[in-house]
């Protein structure tokens, strides 16, 4: 329990000094946010990760932490690009999951895909629209909301 209060602490400190910086104006660019947002992403996925062990699932954590890297382009790179990479990424990490599933001689079960997929579309993708968000051109008032939804809760 003392692990998750510390990711906890450490987590949202990075939102507050982020977001406080970006509000700010003493940083500028997407990249710093995104490159923030990854790592507050992969303190999320291991928490999650770390409870599915806990109820006795191996999830495929190399896929989620792979899918987790897609978050470090998005508002700097085109919305177009960027949709297209997420439409071709999430089948292929299905494919990816399904693969290991089948060769890993019972390691892995389709439960176990099951999470590590869960774990992308809410952990990854709720980062990546916390991004895309802070990309459209009136950000400070649209990102306002979700930015502390995300912190709240």
């Amino acid at each position: 329990m003392g692990k998750r209060i510390f990711t906890l602490l450490v987590g949202i400190l990075i939102f507050v000094v982020v977001f406080g910086l970006d509000g700010l104006g003493l940083i500028h660019g997407a990249i710093f946010y995104n490159i923030a947002m990854a790592i507050c992403c992969f303190l999320m996925c291991g928490e999650f990760y770390r409870a599915m062990e806990e109820k006795g699932h191996k999830p495929l954590k190399i896929i989620g932490y792979i899918c987790v890297l897609f978050l470090i382009p998005i508002g700097v790179v085109k919305t177009y690009t960027m949709m297209l990479i997420c439409a071709i990424g999430v089948p292929i990490v299905l494919f990816i999951g399904m693969l290991v599933t089948v060769g890993s001689r019972l390691k892995y079960n389709v439960v176990d895909v099951a999470i590590t997929i869960f774990s992308v579309i809410y952990i990854v993708f709720l980062v990546a629209f916390l991004s895309t968000i802070r990309a459209l051109p009136m950000r400070s008032v649209l990102s306002v909301l979700p930015n502390l939804w995300c912190v709240v809760f």
